[in-house]
């Protein structure tokens, strides 16, 4: 018998047969006999023994380095005693003992400034501080400076962000001034 493709010997049917232990569907051979399979299909070859990594735990198979830490094991293994026990528990010492140590290696700690005691402003945000301190008059002062600086900056085509917060702190500035009577520092 030939299809319309000139194939004739093999056959297109799909026999589906669940009693004869096939669960897929199966090509019928030329000639209408079923193939030949073997009644159980032979089991996967034998995982290679587990290994679990010393360092992390990780558990896969026997190898010379763990593939999750990059551990290599046998050096692991190897290494002395005093590296894998654990620290001991830290040294409680006093005060005293402490400052004397620190002076053994040229450290003098400075004498606690109360908080009462103006401190000495080196940082970053002086000139505000100082200007805060000046009263009303550091206020405008510094929201001038935030007005041209911000003014210059937009004509040149720039839009820089500090001017507004300047602006903001010169207005704080005026209020306490005029809250606290500091009218000039």
């Amino acid at each position: 018998m030939s299809d319309r493709y000139g194939s004739s010997d093999l056959a297109t049917d799909v026999l589906t047969d669940s009693a004869s232990g096939f669960d897929s569907a199966t090509p019928i051979e030329p000639g209408g006999a079923r193939p030949k399979f073997p009644a159980e299909v032979p089991s996967p070859p034998a995982t290679p023994p587990a290994l679990t990594c010393p360092a992390c735990g990780y558990e896969q198979a026997a190898t010379e380095e763990c593939m999750k830490c990059g551990v290599v094991i046998a050096k692991y293994r190897a290494r002395p005693a005093a590296e894998s026990a654990a620290p001991a528990e830290p040294e409680i010492r006093s005060r005293e003992e402490i400052a004397a140590d620190l002076a053994g290696h040229g450290y003098t700690p400075r004498e606690r400034v109360s908080d009462t005691e103006p401190v000495a402003d080196d940082g970053f945000f002086a000139p505000e501080r100082a200007g805060l301190d000046k009263g009303v008059l550091g206020g405008i002062v510094m929201m001038v400076i935030a007005v041209v600086w911000f003014g210059l900056g937009w004509a040149a085509g720039y839009i820089f962000f500090y001017p507004p917060i300047l602006f903001v702190i010169g207005l704080f500035g005026v209020l306490k001034g005029l809250f606290t009577g500091n009218l000039a520092g």
